[in-house]
């Protein structure tokens, strides 16, 4: 427990295999869970031993799960933050109403800030636009985008915030080391106020169909060597991502700094809350999760592990309420929604 607590500390690019205890953390909180629960019929007294690594790592602990009891602010700003998946652009969910389920969703929700990422548009006649059908529903019908590549010359893919509030200005942060991936912030006039939204999509691991499928049925390969080979390639892909979400985070941090506006960082991190990544900005900004989320709030959906990899920050000129991660899994992000409120100086 100490040990992956303390790994949030070593930044990837100086050494890596810290990163993984962090990704660990879950297994080692429940194996020390399940140590406690064993020692009470055993020996109570050596359940003391898992109960004091627990204490040792509580800081860790506290990020990844809360218990929190907010009221309602009255004139909040009602953020969502979505990985969309692409709308279901290729039929992953095997549902060809997903798109529209989505689209119910937002309508429903009726943020005043949508920070979107794998945001899919397409610019061709007789296709669906889905940033030209998004305004005509939505309130947040002001919108920004920013895009890291495109297919045919008219599909593009990337993040895109929409919102209620007038846009002042924009403008993108590149990642030199990640072609698929970016960062778009956007200064939005908010009564007498502006506001600057960063919505990022920082890099993930990109798991092949392959990996995901060795990870389900490791536990009947009878080959080693492929199980070795197998291994191989996914540490190779985590570390690959540490170090480049090590690069992106410092990068998108730096800018922050010269913000002449209060801060709201929102997006799909790919990392867990015990990770170099996370805490860096956790250094910085406030997690809106530790201050009004309940539960474990994970928000990624897929075969591999479930985590909170979906963040909200923000800096001190804010308090938040109704922190909420979304039960809905038409992507393979669960979406989650919170009310700010930016605070008056006296």
């Amino acid at each position: 427990m100490w040990l992956s607590g303390l790994s949030v500390k070593i930044d990837p690019v100086n050494m890596v295999l810290p990163a993984f205890l962090g990704l660990a953390y879950p297994f080692i909180l429940l194996l020390n869970v399940f140590f406690i629960i064993a020692w009470l019929f055993i020996d109570k007294k050596f359940a003391l031993i898992s109960v004091l690594a627990i204490l040792i790592g509580f800081q860790s602990f506290s990020k990844f799960f809360q218990i929190n009891i907010t009221k309602d602010k009255e004139h909040s700003i009602k953020l969502m933050n979505y990985n969309v998946r692409l709308f279901d652009l290729y039929n992953w969910s095997k549902n060809k109403t997903t798109r529209n389920k989505i689209f119910d969703l937002l309508k429903k929700e009726d943020a005043d800030i949508y920070c979107f990422q794998e945001f899919y548009q397409v610019d061709r006649e007789g296709f669906f636009t889905t940033r030209d059908t998004m305004i005509t529903f939505l309130r947040a019908n002001n919108y920004r985008e920013a895009y890291t590549h495109k297919l045919r010359g008219d599909q593009y893919f990337g993040v895109a915030t929409f919102t209620s509030y007038p846009v002042v200005s924009s403008g993108i942060i590149n990642f030199d080391n990640d072609i698929n991936n970016v960062c778009l912030f956007t200064d939005l006039k908010i009564n007498n106020d502006t506001v600057r939204v960063y919505n990022l999509h920082i890099a993930s691991i990109r798991f092949s169909y392959a990996d995901y499928k060795f990870v389900e049925t490791t536990e009947v390969l009878e080959n080693k060597k492929e199980i070795r080979e197998g291994i191989t390639i996914i540490y190779k892909r985590l570390a690959e991502a540490f170090t480049k979400r090590s690069s992106q985070t410092r990068k998108v941090l730096k800018h922050i700094e010269t913000s002449p506006y209060p801060v709201i960082v929102s997006g799909d991190f790919n990392d867990t809350p015990i990770s170099w990544c996370y805490d860096s900005f956790s250094d910085k900004l406030i997690d809106s999760f530790k201050e009004a989320g309940n539960g474990i709030g994970n928000t990624y959906i897929g075969s591999m592990p479930s985590y909170r990899i979906d963040f909200i920050f923000h800096d001190t000129n804010f308090e938040v309420s109704n922190y909420t991660t979304l039960p809905e899994s038409y992507s393979d992000h669960h979406p989650v929604t919170v009310d700010i409120n930016l605070l008056k100086d006296e």
